[in-house]
């Protein structure tokens, strides 16, 4: 199932990434451990298509996307609606991942 999301990039300046995905690319990652759908407890692998980047107000950047989780055990989007999830490339933490349920991501 594919959401609405957001990711708000750490800035490379503290150990994010030092370029971030634009409009049209599909951008994969993993989680912060979260409990699945049998209970047990993983980093996720997901998958978004990058709508838009820009700059914040803060002068970091964001992205509007659609995200979904590439397994079937998976967390339920719908269960970490307006929920902050960490996202990580191996251990490095490079963002905050967002689901909404409004199309119009903020």
């Amino acid at each position: 199932m594919e959401k609405n999301s957001k990711i708000c990039w750490i800035d490379p300046l503290k150990g994010g990434k030092r370029n971030v995905p634009g409009a049209g690319e599909i951008y994969y990652a993993i989680t912060q451990p979260i409990k699945g759908v049998s209970g047990e407890l993983f980093s996720w692998s997901f998958k978004s298509i990058i709508i838009e980047t820009k700059m914040n107000k803060e002068g970091g950047f964001e992205s509007s996307c659609i995200t979904s989780f590439l397994f079937e055990n998976a967390p339920k989007i719908s269960g970490l609606i307006n929920e902050v999830v960490k996202i990580f490339e191996g251990p490095k933490l490079v963002g905050e991942l967002e689901f909404f349920i409004d199309p119009s991501i903020t």
